[in-house]
């Protein structure tokens, strides 16, 4: 999900890079810097991985923003947290990212329209930003110059 919404940040018109919590801990972390958002999702905020990346990259400079069902260390250490929650019955024991996983894919979709908004991020700019595949060929026969279906 977390790779999903980096791509969807993109596509919006916001730099995002997906960086796997146990990569950051082996070098990767130093892409982040003072100026970058980082959004950590995390369902119970526990993980070990998660919870060191979100401190490096609070240490860095960085915002951060939790994605979580509940308090936590994560939540705590968020300059913003988005409860991310599901009903108990979509997951059979509590503790397995099921539903939960659909449930930050939607505030993730969400977010990123809000972005739009906000940015006033117009089909112009998305047209340069997503020249390929089927969406390419869509915005090709929109009429947006300079773009042809297939590359």
């Amino acid at each position: 999900m977390a790779a999903r919404l980096a791509h969807l940040l993109s596509c919006s018109g916001v730099p995002a890079l997906f960086i796997h919590p146990a990569d950051s801990l082996h070098g990767t972390s130093g892409a982040i810097r003072p100026e970058d958002t980082v959004i950590a999702i995390s369902k119970g905020g526990e993980t070990a991985e998660v919870v060191k990346f979100a401190a490096i990259a609070k240490e860095r400079g960085a915002k951060l923003i939790a994605f979580t069902e509940r308090d936590s260390p994560l939540g705590s250490m968020a300059h913003a947290v988005v409860r991310v929650r599901v009903a108990p019955d979509a997951d059979p024991f509590g503790m397995i990212a099921t539903t939960s996983s659909l449930a930050n894919a939607i505030v993730g979709d969400a977010f990123c329209t809000l972005l739009l908004k906000l940015k006033g991020y117009t089909l112009e700019e998305f047209a340069r930003t997503h020249p390929g595949g089927a969406v390419g060929c869509k915005l090709a026969e929109m009429g947006f110059e300079g773009r042809r279906c297939g590359l």
